[in-house]
C-alpha cells in the first residue's frame, strides 16, 4: 500500500497537468514499462512507444504481422498497425531491459 503522499503505480506523477502538457507520464516500477499519455494529431487518437533492444529485428517481426514502416527518425522507428493505428519502437529508456519485459521470439 502507498501512503496518500507517494504516487501509486498507475497515477499520474505528481507536479504534472493533463489539460496543460503536450505529454504526461504515468508512475510505474523502474523495471515496468514507462507509460506516458501524449496528444497526437493523427487520426487514432493513441501512440504508444514500445521499447526495444533490438529495433530492427522487432520492426521485422511487426512488419510480418501486417505493421507499416511509415518513417525512421533519429534513434526510433514509426510503425502503422494493420488497424492505421500508429506506433513507435524505441530503445530502451532507462537502461538494461527489467524481469517484467515481454521477450518475443
Amino acid at each position: 500500500m502507498y501512503p496518500a503522499s507517494q504516487n501509486a503505480p498507475g497515477s499520474i506523477k505528481q507536479g504534472t497537468d493533463p489539460a496543460q502538457e503536450r505529454w504526461v507520464a504515468r508512475v510505474t516500477h523502474d523495471d515496468e514499462p514507462v507509460t506516458e499519455l501524449q496528444r497526437v494529431a493523427h487520426p487514432s487518437r493513441v501512440h504508444l512507444d514500445i521499447e526495444s533492444n533490438d529495433i530492427e529485428a522487432d520492426l521485422q517481426r511487426l512488419q510480418a504481422l501486417g505493421a507499416r514502416k511509415i518513417e525512421a527518425l533519429h534513434t526510433w522507428v514509426v510503425i502503422a498497425a494493420p488497424s492505421g493505428h500508429r506506433f513507435c519502437v524505441v530503445r530502451p529508456q532507462r537502461g538494461e531491459m527489467g524481469v517484467h519485459a515481454n521477450e518475443w521470439g
